[in-house]
């Protein structure tokens, strides 16, 4: 009877564990399209984590493009312990081996020699080290604490295992978001600046189809102009010669003569320049 019960104890224990593994994993999957930008999301799943796992800090560490480890977003724990943490032998030996092997490295028992000074502070007791993965490719780690000695037990592997592969999925899609969305506001941009420049350009081009046209109008008018100005001339030539210079309209004759030659001089020049 005993053996039943407890039995059935263990069942019911591995039943809430499998339910809170759905409900973690229901979580994450809703939190890609509630905070689709790749740090809004870390600091959400960080902080999910640790409230749904009941861990006492929680970190996630991204490798950059030099394949080094980046802080990218934590809980519980100060910004001095996170440099002094991930600088220590102990914690890096852990990240190395949890990149490498692509398994969970845990630590649930340090010596007195294995804790840092900073990890004496914040009286943490237990740590791991999770691979964030996604399509084979390792893209970081997570790093869970607790104050509780031995808190890493071996159903948490497995677990956590699936939601950890299911974050660096989520981190996956969320990065493309932000590749996605950075390009389109970077092709908005440019098509904006594109749409200013052809604007500009459409202007250029009126303001040239508009001085083409006038350009032609005072052509015309150039050509009319010389024609009147040459029979002016013509006829004001035959007047100088039949008036004597001795007649008062002599000097009036002149005056036309010289005016329209002025004229004609300025006519010539405004055909030349087209």
């Amino acid at each position: 009877m005993k053996d039943c019960e407890a039995i059935i104890k263990r069942l019911k224990k591995r039943q809430q564990e499998d339910e809170k593994k759905l409900r973690i994993l229901f979580e994450i999957t809703r939190m890609v399209s509630s905070f689709p930008h790749v740090s809004n999301f870390l600091d959400a799943i960080v902080r999910f984590l640790a409230r749904e796992c009941t861990f006492d800090a929680c970190a996630i560490l991204l490798c950059d493009t030099d394949g080094n480890l980046k802080l990218m977003s934590k809980t519980g724990i100060s910004d001095e312990f996170v440099e002094r943490a991930v600088n220590s032998p102990i914690v890096r030996q852990c990240m190395h081996d949890c990149l490498v092997k692509r398994e969970i490295i845990v630590k649930n028992d340090f010596v007195s020699e294995e804790r840092t000074p900073s990890m004496k502070t914040e009286q943490l007791e237990s740590f791991a080290v999770s691979p964030i993965m996604a399509e084979e490719e390792t893209m970081g780690v997570l790093i869970t604490a607790s104050r509780k000695k031995g808190y890493f037990h071996e159903r948490y592997f497995a677990a956590f295992f699936i939601v950890v592969n299911q974050v660096g999925m989520a981190i996956k899609i969320a990065q493309l978001y932000d590749k996605i969305f950075y390009f389109s506001q970077n092709l908005e941009k440019i098509v904006n600046e594109k749409a200013l420049q052809l604007a500009e350009a459409h202007k250029k081009l009126m303001r040239a189809e508009r001085h083409a046209i006038i350009g032609k109008m005072a052509d015309r008018v150039a050509h009319d102009l010389r024609n009147s100005l040459t029979v002016i001339g013509g006829f004001a030539h035959r007047l100088e010669k039949k008036i004597p210079e001795t007649d008062p309209n002599y000097r009036y004759v002149k005056i036309i003569l010289d005016e329209t030659s002025r004229l004609e001089q300025k006519v010539a020049r405004i055909i030349d320049m087209k």
